[in-house]
């Protein structure tokens, strides 16, 4: 509840809300529907009629649909988990069909600080038609950035991000790929890729786009982002004027657990580079065998 506090404290109570219970599995929806009935404002007509409320796709029309509705926030539940990319996709159709001209694709563990954090979205592609998506500064709580980043390189990836990044970490320095530049540029800057935590687009951009990669739930989506955005031409900005705090909740896991979660890292980043930046036999072979030493690793 503390990402919808976060709306109201802001003022941000003009902007319409869609939450997707994405096949969460516990009592989230009452919850959140009872929170909202009882501190939202009820003085605006309702989003929508759920009994009314159709999607344009049939892949989320069958498992998607409105729960609830108050003024200008809407509360969608799914039963099937669709990942992160697919929720994604799922409020972006939600999205398209309320006639939204912007989306705006938050974590639920974000909160805001900023009152014109929208407004100043808005008009940084209203300035510039190539923007096809942009991202605010978004700090974790432990004070470091989550974005954003420049473009990963084949060598960098193969044979020297890993080990330097590792040495960079112990000193609590940010990793090489991240884009230092881009927090002095205060009417926003072109990068390659910004945090997944908090996306903003044109609607009609993201679809043409054809949205997020759903083959990956865990790894690379936003570098899969940049690498679309590129090749249609277009602009990821990054905008530090305006700040998201991440909180970034996680509980402590075994260590067979954290060798999955690489592996199934592993995997999805290796998709990313065979689809989306074309490399060759012999890169993937070199690629794979540094991760089998990095794997072997965390086993030690």
């Amino acid at each position: 509840m503390n990402f919808l506090q976060s709306v109201l404290e802001h003022e941000l109570t003009n902007a319409d809300i869609v939450i997707l219970d994405n096949a969460s599995g516990n009592d989230s929806v009452p919850e959140i529907r009872d929170w909202i009935d009882a501190r939202f404002p009820a003085d605006a007509p309702p989003l929508l009629d759920p009994s009314r409320f159709t999607l344009g796709t049939t892949r989320f029309a069958a498992h998607v649909e409105p729960v609830y509705v108050k003024g200008r926030v809407a509360l969608f539940s799914s039963d099937q988990n669709y990942g992160f990319s697919g929720g994604n996709n799922a409020l972006a159709h939600i999205g398209r069909a309320l006639g939204h001209e912007f989306l705006y694709l938050l974590n639920s563990d974000t909160l805001f600080t900023d009152r014109f954090a929208v407004s100043k979205l808005e008009a940084l592609h209203d300035a510039d038609p190539l923007a096809y998506a942009s991202g605010p500064c978004v700090i974790n709580f432990d004070g470091s950035f989550d974005s954003p980043f420049r473009r990963d390189s084949f060598w960098g990836d193969a044979l020297y991000y890993g080990p330097v990044n590792r040495i960079r970490r112990l000193f609590s320095l940010p990793i090489l790929q991240f884009d230092i530049s881009a927090l002095s540029r205060p009417s926003g800057a072109q990068v390659y890729k910004i945090s997944g935590a908090a996306m903003f687009f044109p609607t009609a951009r993201f679809f043409e786009l054809d949205g997020l990669d759903e083959n990956v739930w865990l790894s690379s989506e936003e570098a899969i982002l940049g690498e679309k955005v590129l090749k249609a031409g277009g602009k990821i900005i990054y905008l530090p004027t305006t700040v998201l705090l991440h909180v970034k909740a996680a509980s402590p896991r075994p260590k067979a657990k954290r060798i999955d979660i690489l592996a199934n890292h592993f995997t999805q980043r290796n998709y990313y580079y065979r689809r989306y930046r074309g490399y060759l036999g012999w890169q993937m072979a070199l690629l794979r065998a540094g991760q089998r030493v990095r794997l072997l690793m965390a086993r030690l």
